[in-house]
């Protein structure tokens, strides 16, 4: 009977200590499930915020390029313009003169337009100061 009675009181103790076991894996396994989660809410968010980056970075490589393509356009057909009319021997200097001053107003409003669409400063007088870092 003794053998018995210290069977069942080890088959408790062993049955409680696998309870505890269990309890603690069990603990241990929604810690980590909640770590993970966490984690992956955290990364998701920050694939999120890069993803959302990398399309502004490509918008404003977009808008910068469509710009420069307009201001390149505009100065192009201003060029144009202007070779046209200096290379014309039936145009006398006044008609020239008013022809030229027209071009250089079409091309000032096309250069007013792109700024206004692009919210650019297009301030062509300014001279460009390159510093040491930017060399």
């Amino acid at each position: 009977m003794l053998e018995s009675g210290s069977r069942e009181r080890m088959q408790g103790l062993d049955i409680a200590s696998r309870e505890r076991m269990q309890g603690r894996d069990i603990n241990s396994r929604e810690t980590m499930q909640g770590r993970d989660i966490g984690f992956r809410g955290g990364e998701s968010q920050f694939e999120r915020d890069h993803r959302e980056r990398l399309t502004n970075l490509d918008i404003n490589v977009r808008e910068r390029l469509a710009a420069t393509q307009a201001v390149d356009g505009a100065a192009g057909k201003y060029q144009n313009t202007l070779v046209n009319l200096n290379n014309n021997p039936n145009i006398n200097a006044d008609d020239r003169e008013a022809q030229i001053q027209a071009a250089r107003q079409e091309y000032e409003r096309s250069m007013r337009l792109i700024e206004q669409l692009f919210n650019i400063d297009l301030d062509w007088n300014d001279p460009v100061e390159v510093t040491e870092d930017a060399a």
